[in-house]
């Protein structure tokens, strides 16, 4: 099969990044623009605009932090962020990527902007959405079983590679 190979940046702004070098490239953020691909969805609260197993790549640069943690949301469990993190998961082909860029506690670039409402560390991704992942998660409504490739703190932000 020649299929090609398909990226979605989240929470892209005006301009998706294409760093894996996938032949199609769209972007997720609050607004829609359809001459950059760019699809309008409310993250955390709405389904990603794609079709199970569809996508190769999948970034969120700069965005996590921004994820509520909770909100008033009882078909997703009230959690926007583990229900977008099972979004990513369900949309990813088996062996797709996942890169997250996130500002991570300790450090102030964690909390010194009042949009950031989601506080990660290293160990939020290997504990709670990982295939090695504690059984509590499940609980809390995760789905995810990711591989995790990579996580490694460059400079304030922890840099993730997930596999599904």
């Amino acid at each position: 099969t020649d299929k090609k190979t398909i990226a979605v940046d989240l929470g892209c702004g005006p301009d998706p990044s294409n760093g894996f070098g996938a032949q199609e490239c769209y972007g997720v953020d609050l607004f829609e623009d359809h001459s950059k691909n760019i699809f309008k969805t409310k993250l955390g609260f709405e389904p990603l605009p794609f079709e199970d197993n569809s996508l190769d790549y999948i970034t969120a640069t700069q965005f996590l932090e921004h994820m509520p943690r909770y909100a008033d949301l009882p078909q997703h469990n009230d959690t926007p962020f583990i229900f977008l993190m099972n979004e990513i998961y369900r949309v990813l082909k088996e062996g797709g990527i996942f890169l997250s860029v996130t500002p991570i506690y300790p450090y102030f670039a964690a909390f010194q902007d009042p949009t950031h409402n989601n506080i990660m560390t290293v160990d939020t991704f290997p504990q709670h959405f990982s295939n090695k992942k504690f059984e509590v998660s499940e609980y809390y409504g995760v789905k995810t079983n990711f591989e995790i490739l990579y996580q490694k703190i460059q400079r304030t932000n922890l840099v993730a590679v997930l596999k599904k």
